[in-house]
């Protein structure tokens, strides 16, 4: 496995975990501290789902001349993951934690099927078809691929 797709699946983990403290310091009785876990995990979400839409699916729609395959998949359910986001920031900000853990374990669910599409059938693909994967993401410059500094 490239280090590419290694950074990439870091990510889904890294998201993974902040979700899972949100959801257990809801558990605890702490919406300040869950929000704070929210809001870091909102902010990976993103920077994760910018360097797929700005660099990876770009370059693998050139690479394969596919328009309307995974890609398309992966972009309708970013936005659907980014509305529950905004749906979970409002639970938060109301205090509303019961509302919030019914969101979180929908957004659990939606993005573990989510990462698991991408781990086991989208990011192979992009493997074999995109040559230099790891400059195409900007990994391996002083550029992290998580902006679009580069």
């Amino acid at each position: 496995m490239s280090v590419a797709i290694k950074e990439l699946i870091r990510q889904h983990h890294s998201a993974d975990n902040c979700l899972a403290q949100c959801h257990a310091a809801l558990n605890r009785a702490e919406p300040a501290v869950a929000a704070q876990h929210f809001s870091q995990f909102d902010s990976e979400l993103r920077a994760h789902i910018r360097l797929e839409e700005e660099r990876l699916f770009p370059a693998f729609e050139q690479a394969t001349g596919n328009l309307s395959g995974p890609t398309m998949v992966m972009r309708t359910e970013h936005v659907d993951m980014l509305a529950l986001c905004g749906e979970i920031h409002a639970q938060l900000a109301q205090v509303s934690a019961g509302n919030a853990q019914a969101l979180l374990a929908r957004l659990g669910t939606v993005l573990e099927q989510h990462s698991l599409k991408e781990e086991t059938v989208l990011y192979p693909m992009c493997a074999a078809r995109i040559n230099d994967l790891s400059g195409v993401l900007g990994m391996g410059s002083g550029c992290c691929g998580a902006c679009s500094c580069g």
